[in-house]
């Protein structure tokens, strides 16, 4: 994990149920997409806060992905990447559910500084 990532706070969806297997996100100047199955090692992908919150308005209406980041349905799983030639992340169709229904509640919305709230205690 680089120096970069260390002070990220992480969060997935309330939905995901704790069982370490969903969409990751987190923000410092970017925002940040892991996958908790694959731990620390997992690749992350870097989105720009402006980018972010258009997708998650996507998301949230139902509306055409398109941008960064790309989502691709494919072969039983959901394949999220920032570039063509970068690192893709793959998800199961229960996965992805459970970030769409964060997503429905705002948890993944950023703030007027273009960074995630901190969640509450």
């Amino acid at each position: 994990m680089s120096n970069e990532q260390a002070c990220v706070n992480w969060r997935t969806s309330s939905r995901s149920n704790g069982q370490g297997q969903c969409v990751e996100v987190g923000s410092n100047d970017q925002i940040l997409i892991r996958d908790t199955k694959l731990g620390e090692a997992s690749p992350v992908l870097f989105v720009l806060p402006i980018n972010w919150q258009l997708f998650v308005d996507h998301v949230r209406t139902g509306g055409v992905l398109s941008g960064f980041p790309t989502v691709e349905f494919a072969g039983g799983e959901i394949r999220m990447r920032t570039d063509s030639s970068g690192p893709v992340l793959s998800y199961s169709p229960a996965e992805w559910d459970a970030f769409v229904a964060g997503v429905e509640l705002g948890e993944f919305d950023l703030d007027q500084e273009g960074k995630l709230p901190a969640l509450a205690l």
